[in-house]
């Protein structure tokens, strides 16, 4: 692309990867040719089924692409796998995703085109200006309108703003409307605001509304759960049979070695398990 930027595509069967990073030769790639972009690749290939998108480190990321996104979204009438990730540094200035740009994607999420849907995944990382009220807003219309969802992923490292209310949030729009869920995996990671009683709620939510969950991954590095909440998580988890993978991530959390061991001895018998 002209205006520089480190960018890969991948297609095969109808699939279609695209990364934008920050280059340092570059200052910047403008949004209006990230929009010429997406519509030409709607254009050229309206019937993809799975479609990646990843800025990562890119500069003066503001709402605009997320309104780029959200126009042209809609236009794959046989979309079935959708990830999107936004990727910044650490206390990011320039960073401009906010809850506005967050909500220009719903319309297109309550399309009729993406009702076939079946894997989605949001990374909004070190997006500072997103609060609770995007969770509540994306999980619910979510479970409004994607029926056929089987994997669910949403990443919010660093979003210091979220607090255990997206929890619940995911507990009442995703898992109460997601009984045969296959896959979950979400990483709270540095959200400061996240606490054992937010944790506890949404592991209750897991053990009794996921029972038929394969894999499932939770990151809530540097939150503050203790033991209470680990302990709690075992107890939750042991009502779902059906897990082949299981991942936790709990560093810099108030949990000690003996709940750590207590944990591992516990899902020694989950076929793929790590815990941190």
């Amino acid at each position: 692309m002209k205006d520089g930027a480190t960018t890969f595509f991948f297609i095969a069967e109808k699939e279609m990867q695209l990364e934008i990073e920050h280059n340092s030769k570059w200052q910047r790639i403008t949004e209006e040719s990230i929009e010429d972009l997406l519509k030409g690749i709607t254009e050229s290939f309206p019937d993809l089924l799975c479609l990646k998108l990843t800025f990562s480190e890119y500069v003066n990321i503001s709402d605009k692409i997320l309104m780029s996104i959200g126009k042209y979204l809609a236009k794959f009438m046989s979309l079935q796998q959708f990830s999107l990730k936004i990727v910044g540094k650490n206390n990011d200035i320039f960073m401009k995703i906010t809850d506005n740009g967050i909500s220009s994607l719903i319309p297109s999420i309550v399309c009729q085109s993406l009702f076939n849907l079946k894997h989605l995944e949001f990374t909004f990382q070190n997006c500072l200006e997103i609060s609770d009220m995007s969770v509540c807003q994306l999980t619910n219309n979510i479970a409004l309108n994607l029926k056929a969802l089987e994997s669910f992923e949403l990443n919010l490292p660093g979003c210091e703003s979220i607090s255990n209310q997206s929890l619940k949030s995911i507990v009442t729009n995703i898992l109460s409307n997601y009984e045969n869920l296959q896959s979950l995996n979400l990483n709270f990671d540095s959200c400061l605001n996240i606490k054992d009683k937010g944790f506890i709620h949404l592991t209750s939510g897991i053990g009794q509304n996921s029972k038929n969950l394969n894999s499932l991954s939770l990151k809530f590095n540097s939150c503050s759960i203790t033991n209470m909440g680990i302990n709690q998580l075992a107890f939750d988890l042991k009502k779902i049979k059906t897990l082949h993978h299981l991942a936790l991530s709990f560093q810099k959390c108030v949990i000690d070695e003996n709940t750590k061991k207590y944990i591992k001895k516990k899902f020694e018998n989950i076929p793929s398990f790590v815990i941190h």
